[in-house]
C-alpha cells in the first residue's frame, strides 16, 4: 500500500495528513521529524489501547520521546467538560508545558476531547491525531474543529484548532466492528453527495466497501481530499464549508434526543441524510426517486435509515439549540449530488412531516 501525504496550508496553520501502512509502529519517528516537543500526552480509551497502544508507545520509546498516557472510557457520553476536566488534571500533573504535545489516539469522541484539551490548556498546545476508525481518519481528524457535548446539545462547546499532523494507518480498520465501519461509511456518503459524483458511483457499482475492498484506499483519500480541499478553503465555516453539515443537524437532534444512547454518531448522520433528501423533497428540489437512491446505498451499508418511535417533540427542542443556528435553523439540503444549499427556508411543518415519514 503505497503511503500518501496531503498537506493542506492556510495563513494561520500547516496540517499534514498522512496515510500510511503500519504507521502507527512509526508514530515516535513521524512526531519527532514534524519537529515536535516531548513529552507526549497519549489520550486514548482502553479499547483501542489495548489493540493499539502497544504498538504507539513502543514507538515513542524506540524515539525517545517522554511520554504520558491519560484513558477515557469508550462512548459518546464520555465527550464532556468533566472528562476535559480530568484530562487537565492529569496535565497540570505531569508538569506539562506549552512546548509539549498532545496525542490523540482512538476515534472521534478521542480526537473531539483531546484536541479540545490541547486547544485549551494552556491556551493551546501542539496536537497530533492517530484516528483509529473510518469515520475519524476521513471526518473528526480533518479540519480542526474539537469540542465537547452539553446535556442540551452536541458539541455545543468547542473552538478551531488544528492539528500539526494527522496519521492514519488503514491496517487498523481491520480491527473495527460492524457497526464502527458502518458510521464511517455515513461520512464517506455524506462527503460523496456533497462533491464527489464519482465516488458516489464507485460505491453504488460494487457491493459493500469493506476493510478489504480493493477500492478502499482510494475512497478514503478522495474523501478526505474533498473535506481538506473544503476546510483549507474556509477554515472557520463562513462559507462553504457549512456544506459539510450535511445530514448532521437532524443526527445531532437525534442524538441529543435519545440521550447519546441509542445511535452512534454516524447512524444518527445516516438517518439524518435520509431525512434531508425528504426536506428536500418537501422543498420542491428533489424527487422520491433520489431519496431512494441515497437510502438504498445507505442500507447496503447496514446503514439505519428510520428512527422508529422517537419522540418528535424532543427532537425539536434538539433542533432548537443547534449550534448552527444564525437567525433561524440553517438546513443543508441537496439539488443533486455535487449540488448543496443552504437554506433557512424549511418550516416546522416540514420537519414533523419529515420526522414522521422516519419513524
Amino acid at each position: 500500500m503505497p503511503n500518501i501525504r496531503i498537506s493542506f496550508q492556510q495563513k494561520d496553520y500547516h496540517s499534514d495528513y498522512l496515510v500510511e501502512s503500519l504507521a502507527c509502529s512509526r508514530v515516535g519517528n513521524l512526531i519527532r521529524e514534524a519537529g515536535l516537543g516531548s513529552p507526549v500526552f497519549v489520550v486514548t480509551n482502553p479499547l483501542v489501547r489495548s489493540l493499539h497502544g502497544a504498538s504507539v508507545m513502543k514507538s515513542l520509546e524506540e524515539s525517545g520521546c517522554l511520554f504520558h498516557t491519560a484513558e477515557v472510557p469508550d462512548g459518546e457520553q464520555f465527550k464532556t467538560l468533566e472528562w476535559a476536566g480530568r484530562l487537565y488534571d492529569q496535565m497540570i500533573s505531569a508538569g506539562l508545558e506549552r512546548r509539549a504535545t498532545v496525542l490523540a489516539l482512538g476515534g472521534g469522541v478521542i480526537c473531539d476531547l483531546a484536541g479540545f484539551a490541547a486547544a485549551t490548556y494552556l491556551r493551546g498546545v501542539r496536537h497530533v491525531l492517530v484516528p483509529t476508525t473510518l469515520l475519524a481518519q476521513i471526518d473528526a481528524s480533518i479540519g480542526g474543529k474539537v469540542g465537547v457535548d452539553h446535556r442540551e446539545g452536541k458539541n455545543l462547546i468547542g473552538a478551531f484548532h488544528q492539528p500539526v499532523m494527522t496519521i492514519c494507518d488503514p491496517d487498523v480498520l481491520s480491527t473495527l466492528d460492524e457497526r464502527q465501519w458502518a458510521c464511517g461509511m455515513a461520512e464517506v456518503i455524506k462527503t460523496a453527495l456533497i462533491e464527489d459524483l464519482g465516488t458516489f458511483e464507485i460505491l453504488e457499482a460494487g457491493g459493500p466497501l469493506t476493510a478489504t475492498s480493493g477500492t478502499l484506499l482510494d475512497v478514503i483519500m478522495r474523501t478526505a481530499s474533498v473535506k481538506a480541499s473544503i476546510v483549507s478553503e474556509d477554515p472557520h465555516e463562513k462559507g462553504k464549508r457549512a456544506f459539510l453539515n450535511l445530514g448532521h443537524t437532524l443526527g445531532h437532534a437525534i442524538e441529543t434526543a435519545t440521550g447519546y444512547s441509542v445511535y452512534l454518531h454516524g447512524e444518527a448522520v445516516s438517518i439524518g441524510l435520509v431525512g434531508a433528501c425528504l426536506l428536500a423533497e418537501e422543498m420542491g428540489w428533489q424527487k422520491p426517486e433520489f431519496t431512494g437512491r441515497v437510502r438504498n446505498l445507505l442500507a447496503l451499508h447496514r446503514l439505519p435509515v428510520s428512527c422508529g418511535d422517537i419522540d418528535a417533540d424532543k427532537v425539536k427542542r434538539a433542533l432548537g439549540t443547534d449550534k448552527k443556528r444564525e437567525k433561524g435553523l440553517r438546513f443543508v439540503l441537496l439539488r443533486g449530488i455535487g449540488r448543496p444549499e443552504l437554506t433557512s427556508d424549511v418550516t416546522m411543518d416540514m420537519i414533523d412531516r419529515v420526522i414522521d415519514r422516519l419513524r
